[in-house]
């Protein structure tokens, strides 16, 4: 009867170390918003799922959480509607249900020691450009031109 309770003490140990073993602890948000440097405006979004620039407000709509996925490789998940920023090969870009799929992988590339740098697409390879216009203003993906200033961003 002894040797019964350790072995079933030991088999319930192992049991829940597996368990806790497989859970993962959750991964901290990291929340932050975006500027333009051609704009000086910051990238947001709306419940329809539209990427556009706009005055920098501290709001939820121009939070995002930046998952890194692999070296300089990030998913952008919106905070108020918690969909990720997509693209698509005619340079549209959008917010939509997050999937997991190359066109919702970023890559981050710095370009100065002020912190600016762009955003491009895995997929596509296109970066995000915002629009020099005040205003609320779509932002698109286009060839990649570090002389551009509307492709610079930087976290703010």
């Amino acid at each position: 009867m002894r040797n019964f309770v350790k072995r079933a003490a030991v088999a319930l140990a192992v049991m829940v170390a597996g368990i806790v073993g497989i859970s993962s602890p959750a991964q901290a948000a990291n929340y932050g918003g975006y500027v333009n440097l051609g704009s000086n405006y910051c990238i947001d979004s709306d419940a329809n799922g539209d990427v556009y620039t706009l005055e920098c407000n501290s709001g939820y709509y121009q939070d995002w959480d930046i998952q890194n996925i692999a070296t300089d490789l990030y998913y952008l998940k919106n905070r108020q509607t918690g969909r990720c920023l997509d693209a698509n090969a005619s340079g549209r870009v959008y917010a939509i249900a997050c999937n997991g799929g190359e066109y919702q992988r970023w890559y981050r590339t710095r370009v100065s020691s002020a912190g600016y740098g762009w955003w491009q697409n895995n997929k596509t390879k296109l970066c995000l450009r915002g629009s020099p216009y005040v205003g609320r203003q779509a932002v698109v993906a286009e060839a990649c031109n570090t002389s551009i200033e509307g492709q610079k961003w930087a976290k703010v």
